[in-house]
């Protein structure tokens, strides 16, 4: 049975662990290690606005959404920071379980829309269109490297 309920602070060592088996495989390699995974993970977690959720199946971690909220003009934007589903357990309706329970707290909490920056033309992406997301028209990701 599965269960889905918002993150703690008592779940940052378990998350991580399932960041790095994710991440650290197909199709991002990304070579986390714990520590490093463990401090982009908590610096989310102690944000101010921090939001996330996890889902367990027999007291084993499936996948995690988490982000925090920000005020704009017209009303609290959440942006999504990771997301991610255990590689043993994708494409099974997981991941869009996960989603779906956060859109609905987040609309309990007054949140009205959902920011998120993903890799472009691959499988994330197509997950998250499949969800109903969109590619913004008014907005682009920007950056500078600054050293390396």
């Amino acid at each position: 049975m599965e269960i889905i309920r918002e993150l703690e602070r008592r779940d940052l060592d378990e998350c991580t662990r399932l960041f790095i088996r994710v991440f650290n495989s197909e199709p991002w390699n990304d070579g986390w290690t714990f520590e490093k995974a463990k401090k982009r993970l908590e610096d989310i977690f102690l944000s101010a606005g921090f939001y996330g959720i996890g889902c367990w199946r027999d007291h084993s971690i499936l996948g995690i959404a988490c982000g925090n909220k920000e005020q704009w003009t017209d009303s609290e934007h959440f942006n999504l920071k990771e997301f991610c589903v255990d590689i043993e357990n994708q494409n099974m309706g997981i991941g869009s379980r996960i989603l779906g329970r956060l859109e609905q707290e987040l609309m309990l909490q007054k949140c009205n829309r959902i920011y998120l920056l993903t890799m472009k033309s691959g499988i994330a992406e197509s997950f998250y269109k499949k969800n109903g997301y969109y590619a913004s028209g008014k907005m682009i990701m920007m950056g500078k490297k600054l050293f390396g």
